[in-house]
Order: C-alpha cells, then sequence, then structure tokens
C-alpha cells in the first residue's frame, strides 16, 4: 500500500504557504505518515492472499473521528488502491480541517477521475487561488475545462504547466484513469470467489497471471487460488487445468523466494549462474507441460485464455517452440473459441499475438477484421489500419479511408484517432475535431511509448493539445475573434 504521486506532491505543499498553518497540522501529518507507513507494513501479502479488507483494516487503526490530518493522510495512503476508500476520507478531512488547498487537490484529483467536472473544476480554481497549482497539475486542470467546452480557459491553464522529471505526469495520469492496480483487482476477484459471490474463477485467474512471474507474485496468487475455500470453484475448468500445473508453480515459488532474497542481500547471480537457473526454469516448464499435456506437441490449450496467454508467453521466451510452431499448433482451436456462438474476445487476441509473432500479415488482417466486426473492438480496427501497407498513392488512399471507417465506429479510441490523424488526411474542422477528441482520448490512455524508458510518454497529448490550441487561436485571429 503506498501514498500517490498526487498525494506526495500535495503533502509537499502543506509547508510551502500560511494557508495551511492554521488548518492541518504539520508535525502531525508527518508523524500519522510515518505510523500509517509502519501500520501497512504486510497489506502488501494481504492482497497477494486475496484479502483486501485486512489490508484497509492495517490502516484503520490510525483513524478516528473529527481528526482532520489522520483522514488527510488515511486519503493519501488508499489513493491507488481504494479510491472509493480515498474519496471519503479526503472529503473528512476538508469537513473536519476547514477548507485549504492540499485537500481541495486531492479532491479535485478525485472528481477529475470520476469525472464530474464541475466539481473538479471549483476545486482546481480554490487550489489556483491558494497560489499553490504548480508543476504539471495544471495540464490535468485542463482536462476538464476541454470536457466543459472552456476552451480557452483550457489554453491558458495548459501553459502554465511545467512537467519537470520525466515520468512523473504519466503516472499521474495512470493513476487517475489506468486500471485498478493488478494486485488490488486479483484481491477483490478472489474475495468474491471465496465468498460464494462468483462461483467462476476466470475474472481471479486474468488479473493472477498479469502480475509479474520474476519474484514469485504470480506463483503466490496462483497457490492461492488453488486453497480457494468455495467448493464450487474447485470444479472450475481453469482451476482444475492450474491444479494439474501445481509442480511448475511450486518451482516458481521456491525461485521467487530465492529472488526476494537475493535482492535483500544484494547477492546477484554472475552470467554462468543465470544461465543455469534458466535452463533449469525452461527444464521444469517443459516437463508440467508434458505432464499435463499442454501446449507442446500435440497437447491443448488450457480452458483460460489468460492462462493459456502465460504458457504461450513462458514457451516462447524459454524457446521451446517458435511462435509460428505455435500458431499451426493453437490457431485453429483458437480462432474457433473466437468464432464460436458464446463468443471469446481474448481467444481472438490471442491468436492476433501469435500471427503478428509468427508474421502472419494475411492471418492477422483477418482476425483483425473479425475483432472489429463482430467484436466492435478498437483494438483490432486500429490494428487493422496499422497493417495496412502505405507505399503508392491507391495504397495511401485505401489507408486513409479505413481510418475514417475506424474513427465513424471508435471516434473515442485515442490509437485510432491517433492513426486518423496521421494517416486520414484531414484537414479544417474535421481536424480540429479529431485533435480536440485525440486530446481528451490521450489524458485516459496514452499511446506514445517513452524512448529511453520501458513505460508511456505523454508527447503525443502534448502534441495534440498544441495543435489543436494552434488552431483555435489562428481562426480566431482570422475572424477577428
Amino acid at each position: 500500500m503506498r501514498a500517490s504521486i498526487a498525494a506526495g506532491l500535495a503533502f509537499s505543499l502543506l509547508g510551502s504557504s500560511a494557508v495551511f498553518a492554521g488548518e492541518l497540522d504539520i508535525s502531525r501529518v508527518q508523524t500519522l505518515s510515518a505510523a500509517a507507513q509502519e501500520a501497512s507494513e504486510g497489506a502488501n501479502d494481504d492482497y497477494l492472499a486475496g484479502d483486501p479488507q485486512k489490508a484497509l483494516a492495517r490502516l484503520r487503526s490510525i483513524e478516528k473521528t473529527g481528526d482532520a490530518e489522520a483522514a488527510f493522510v488515511l486519503g493519501n495512503m488508499t489513493w491507488v488502491m481504494h479510491p472509493a476508500e480515498s474519496f471519503a476520507w479526503h472529503r473528512q478531512a476538508l469537513e473536519w480541517g476547514g477548507d485549504n488547498a492540499a485537500v481541495q487537490l486531492e479532491l479535485a484529483l478525485h472528481y477529475t477521475r470520476q469525472e464530474n467536472c464541475p466539481e473538479a473544476v471549483r476545486a482546481w480554481r480554490r487550489v489556483e487561488a491558494a497560489g499553490e497549482l504548480q508543476g504539471y497539475f495544471p495540464a490535468v486542470a485542463a482536462y476538464c475545462l476541454l470536457v466543459l467546452g472552456q476552451d480557452r480557459e483550457a489554453f491558458a491553464m495548459f501553459a502554465l504547466a511545467k512537467f519537470g522529471k520525466v515520468g512523473k505526469f504519466e503516472g499521474l495520469l495512470e493513476e487517475i484513469w489506468g486500471e485498478r492496480p493488478t494486485l488490488a483487482s486479483f484481491a477483490d476477484a478472489m474475495a468474491a470467489l471465496r465468498a460464494g459471490k462468483s462461483t467462476d474463477a476466470s475474472e481471479a485467474m486474468k488479473f493472477a497471471t498479469a502480475l509479474p512471474g520474476y519474484d514469485g507474485q504470480r506463483a503466490r496468487v496462483f497457490a492461492v487460488m488453488l486453497e480457494a475455500s468455495n467448493p464450487v470453484a474447485k470444479t472450475d475448468p481453469a482451476l482444475k487445468d492450474l491444479a494439474c500445473l501445481r509442480p511448475w508453480i511450486d518451482d516458481d515459488l521456491r525461485r521467487g523466494a530465492l529472488y526476494r532474497e537475493r535482492n535483500e542481500s544484494y547477492d546477484f547471480p554472475d552470467e554462468a549462474q543465470r544461465k543455469r537457473e534458466r535452463a533449469s526454469q525452461a527444464e521444469a516448464l517443459r516437463s508440467a507441460l508434458d505432464g499435463c499435456g499442454f501446449v507442446l506437441g500435440e497437447g491443448r490449450l488450457p480452458a483460460s485464455d489468460s492462462l493459456a496467454r502465460v504458457l504461450l508467453s513462458d514457451v516462447m521466451e524459454f524457446q521451446l517452440a517458435t511462435a509460428k510452431e505455435l500458431l499451426e499448433r493453437h490457431g485453429a482451436g483458437l480462432k474457433a473459441r473466437a468464432e464460436s456462438e458464446a463468443g471469446d474476445v481474448e481467444a481472438l487476441s490471442l491468436l492476433a499475438a501469435l500471427q503478428l509473432r509468427a508474421e502472419d500479415r494475411a492471418g492477422l488482417a483477418q482476425s483483425d477484421r473479425y475483432g472489429w466486426e463482430r467484436y466492435r473492438d478498437a483494438r483490432f480496427a486500429a490494428s487493422r489500419v496499422a497493417g495496412l501497407g502505405a507505399g503508392t498513392a491507391e495504397e495511401k488512399a485505401s489507408v486513409a479511408a479505413e481510418a475514417r471507417r475506424a474513427l465513424k465506429d471508435f471516434p473515442d479510441s485515442a490509437y485510432v484517432l491517433m492513426l486518423v490523424l496521421t494517416e486520414g488526411d484531414l484537414k479544417g474542422e474535421e481536424r480540429k475535431r479529431a485533435l480536440r477528441s485525440q486530446v481528451l482520448a490521450e489524458f485516459h490512455g496514452l499511446t506514445a511509448e517513452s524512448v529511453l524508458h520501458a513505460s508511456k510518454s505523454a508527447r503525443r497529448l502534448v502534441e495534440a493539445f498544441v495543435e489543436y490550441r494552434d488552431l483555435v487561436q489562428a481562426d480566431s485571429t482570422e475572424t477577428g475573434g
């Protein structure tokens, strides 16, 4: 459990202005923050065990009715993992501590995340009036001004932003609009499964497989799933497949524990040892797959698409089979799942991923079109447009037409908007509208990658915002507005 980027910056505001002096006791906030950090020790294990309420209970030890500083700290600590509780605590901090910019900043971020833009703008204006709207926060504040149609105010607000250290702004956007942290989502799904609110393990499996494998997290939650107390869950096909893989899970648990021990002692293996361990890991995977009759040779895919994705990825990583070999063996089965009456969009996504890795352009084009037309999924439309060749004038015209068609179907997709602005030959008002839409979509999900870091970049957001602003201002100058 950790404080958010935004909460950390809000905390730094506490000593910067007399606005805060009589409202939040700085020394108490610092003391309570240290106490909350100590209380939350072990929360990560609670999430891995699928018990999110136990993690929250650790923090409630510092909660006290009427204590604004405690509510502020608790709101900061839960901003990422428990948004609803964080919002409630920050509202209490405002009620008990009086109006102040530190809490108004946190509430502005909450209202922005909730798409409650009228309230968000009011909170942002309170922070601005206190002289504390600093760093990249004006860029976030500009979002709601755009949503409300106050474009000129948004331009002025965005101009105040100073982005500073690479990744901070992007990190805040991920906290506001990104998916709920995988570990928290797994814990919620696992708690529901245990309580009998769900008899389907697919949700828990989806989040479990998204956790990292190198440090043992994935193996730890796999073990938790297999020990679930809900008797109905024991008959779940996904869990039955997972149970067969128990030797592989146990091997990963051992490796994860070793990884953590080495990190703590700074005792890292040399290259020769890493190669031996990698070979051993590959053999453990091969043995487990052979024992269950999964993936390799004539083996089948597991019932869970999520588990299948992990196994296929690991098989390719450890060079137990190539993407082409896996596509030849499992492509037809994945296609059948995707085209079944019940439907399975994740099977289609996995098929498309294999086709991409195997450089099967014709097959990928078919999957993209099917995903676009049957499942109305913007990912496939964007992939379809991006996969078209654009060498000759005729090909460029075809790409532009397909990009425009994708925009008509998915007007709010950041990737589709990026492609249509690049390939769609948009001009005038049409281009302005698309740029405005791209800016709003980029806030919700950045499309650019950082050149130096394995992370998302806000480059396209800023570029689209600046181009949109310049076009609007140019039009205003021409019309004398």
